[in-house]
């Protein structure tokens, strides 16, 4: 008995009679906010066939009773950028998920697009610059503040 259980767990790792693992994963697809977890089933007797896998929910700080299912869907961006999901996957409890997080749109050639410029159509007068103040926000709408003209200052 003690020979099967040996000869069971060998099967689990590294897959039925020599064939190759397949990661139990690798075809499924998970909503937003859930991940796969591959379903094992301890044998001791052959043959020994596995459960399929599931999508579990991404465990999140208990704090947050009650976040969304999509965390993007509460996230305004600043132009140029866009909201990303940060995913955590643990092996430990509890997995606590970081939040989302704006980042730059890639442009056609693959690199960021940092090169907005709010003042890029507003003119200014001699001795004044624009400046521009950009927010980035966590809740719809988010209105941006017009760029403006500021006196330049000389200084010592």
């Amino acid at each position: 008995m003690l020979l099967d259980l040996i000869f069971g767990a060998f099967l689990l790792t590294s897959g039925c009679y020599g064939k190759p693992r397949q990661e139990p994963c690798a075809s499924v697809t998970c909503e937003s906010g859930y991940y796969c977890q591959p379903q094992y089933r301890h044998c001791v007797t052959r043959p020994c066939t596995q459960p399929p896998p599931k999508c579990v929910q991404i465990p999140t700080d208990p704090e947050n009773k009650d976040p969304p299912i999509n965390e993007c869907e509460s996230v305004k961006c600043r132009h140029g950028y866009y909201c990303q999901p940060q995913r955590r996957y643990c092996v430990t409890t509890p997995c606590y998920q970081p939040g989302p997080k704006c980042v730059p749109i890639p442009t056609e050639t693959g690199e960021p697009s940092l090169h907005y410029n709010p003042c890029a159509n507003v003119t200014c007068s001699a001795g004044t610059y624009c400046q521009f103040t950009i927010i980035n926000c966590f809740t719809t709408p988010c209105p941006q503040p017009e760029p403006f003209c500021e006196q330049i200052t000389a200084k010592r």
